[in-house]
């Protein structure tokens, strides 16, 4: 069965289970330790995932995780598809609910991608992801989700003269928060692609609206680093107004406790420039997985991460020891509709430096379910 084929039977199936996300969440809340989620950040989930529909969960959703902060609590991440019956739902659901605005402006994204020749949908195929921020931050001005697009069907590579592809992927994103990103931005945007590596991939693009200024800042996900002095090259080209000694300490600390394959990078793109923020995503080996009947042909192996984590003064070693036991194989599930598939895992861990020192590790964990046919 295709995808396509797969993402309609998983559908047809949750709707027989209820109506929300909401609904859906309930069923795994005993996967989800309160040490990670506690009783106030799942019920800020919920409040979240009450106004999204159950098809949603068709595609892999998950769940932001702070791995710094005291309180136990998640954001919520999903993903729509142009042409699919979840995303239908949702614009239904989101012009019941009043936001007529951003209903339209799905509508639009999503005729763009489903027309004729569609560039847009060259690169970043049907895919839109949407993460939700709970609890009292993710009230008024912010209720609405950061929105992040991925080019995963036409891969934005360094040195492969992609300008045009970049002005695409962010003039689709500024249109979904009706915000007119302007010249300085854009040119900004095209240094950070100029500056790339040959290799090296702007993997996807996130819009992240600032209330306080009425502006917004994109977000750029950059995969594919394999040596320090690359990324030093990246930011000496850049210009990056950020803290170059804070980044080396990271860098030497976990060297010191880890095997690094490869690293990633979080840039922060404003209307004045390059953000002094910045992210790093470290991976460890890989495991390579030969059975024939598994989902997935590689995994990242977190333990040598999760292990080099422990010694920073910033985790919750709670949290931390919580997040060893997410991760799963392939696990199947008796529903009413019939059987399910689901899988849990660590999507990335992201270390987030600002104002010259570490502030935040955040780990982006997924839940994935696929019905079983005939099942």
């Amino acid at each position: 069965m295709d995808i396509d084929a797969q993402v309609l039977l998983t559908q047809a199936r949750l709707v027989r289970e209820g109506r929300t996300m909401e609904d859906l969440l309930r069923h795994f809340r005993s996967w989800i330790s309160r040490d990670l989620v506690g009783i106030s950040g799942w019920r800020h989930l919920c409040e979240r995932a009450r106004r999204l529909p159950i098809t949603m969960g068709s595609h892999p959703f998950g769940f932001e995780v702070p791995l710094h902060a005291r309180e136990p609590c998640a954001n919520l991440s999903v993903v729509l598809a142009s042409g699919t019956r979840s995303a239908i739902d949702f614009v239904e659901r989101a012009q019941t609910d009043g936001n007529e605005k951003s209903a339209c402006a799905l509508l639009q994204l999503f005729e763009r991608i489903e027309s004729d020749d569609s560039n847009l949908r060259a690169i970043i195929g049907r895919k839109l992801m949407l993460e939700y921020i709970t609890g009292p931050d993710g009230h008024g001005e912010c209720s609405q989700p950061r929105k992040f697009l991925r080019a995963d069907q036409r891969p934005i590579i360094g040195v492969r003269n992609q300008l045009n592809d970049v002005d695409t992927v962010a003039n689709a994103l500024a249109s979904l928060v009706d915000w007119q990103m302007n010249d300085i931005c854009a040119q900004h945007l095209r240094r950070v692609y100029l500056a790339l590596p040959d290799g090296v991939r702007m993997d996807s693009f996130g819009i992240v609206p600032q209330p306080a200024t009425r502006s917004c800042v994109i977000r750029v996900a950059i995969t594919g680093f394999r040596l320090r002095a690359e990324i030093r090259g990246f930011l000496d080209r850049l210009d990056w107004s950020g803290s170059l000694s804070a980044v080396n300490s990271v860098f030497d600390r976990f060297e010191q406790r880890m095997h690094i394959v490869e690293v990633g990078l979080n840039v922060e793109v404003e209307q004045s420039g390059i953000g002094p923020t910045l992210g790093l995503m470290f991976i460890g080996r890989q495991k390579h997985i030969r059975d024939s009947h598994s989902w997935l042909d590689g995994l990242t192996d977190w333990d040598p991460l999760v292990d080099a984590l422990c010694a920073e003064e910033i985790i919750q070693q709670k949290k931390l020891a919580a997040l060893t036991h997410w991760t799963s194989k392939p696990t199947r599930l008796y529903a009413k509709s019939g059987s399910l598939i689901a899988l849990r895992g660590i999507h990335h861990v992201k270390l987030v430096i600002c104002a010259g020192e570490l502030k935040q590790i955040n780990a982006y964990l997924y839940l994935a379910l696929s019905a079983l046919s005939g099942g």
